[in-house]
């Protein structure tokens, strides 16, 4: 695989979200938050074992979800790509290249996906431990993200949009 940089940064930032659940764990207290409103204020709670179990099993099937796309890149029939000049970027003389960087780029998404979520779950893990009265910055932590994936997209049309 060509893509060792962003396959990296993708199970780092995997590992980052369980250690930081299996880090909080034992400091929660029996009952949680665990769903806030749009001002972030809680409106839902659970035990602290199933949250803590939610939010590593949320981590386990995005991070397994996430590398069997790129994983499967290259087995995919380029009639389900959709990609600007398909048929230029997946002629045999291209395709592995164009795989490979849909491989490694995906990552990324995964990544900034991954980074979400420990972000996200950052912020609930303090407020249930009584160091912030409601989430910090969730509309923050969702525009960054927004903003990523408009880059990202806007990032792949210009890479296949010339032949």
């Amino acid at each position: 695989m060509k893509n060792k940089l962003s396959l990296a940064a993708f199970l780092a930032a995997a590992v980052a979200c369980a250690v930081q659940a299996l880090h909080y764990a034992p400091m929660l207290p029996d009952r949680v938050a665990s769903h806030f409103g749009p001002g972030g204020a809680p409106n839902g709670w659970m035990s602290s074992s199933t949250f803590i179990w939610t939010d590593l099993g949320i981590v386990a099937l995005l991070t397994v979800m996430l590398l069997s796309v790129s994983f499967r890149m290259r087995s995919i029939d380029p009639a389900e790509i959709k990609l600007p000049n398909k048929d230029y970027w997946l002629a045999p003389e291209r395709r592995e290249g164009s795989v490979d960087f849909l491989s490694g780029y995906f990552l990324w998404f995964g990544t900034a996906t991954l980074l979400l979520m420990l972000d996200i779950f950052h912020q609930v893990f303090r407020y249930n431990l009584f160091q912030t009265r409601e989430l910090e910055h969730p509309g923050v932590s969702l525009g960054v993200y927004m903003a990523f994936a408009l880059a990202w997209i806007a990032g792949l049309q210009l890479r296949f949009r010339r032949k």
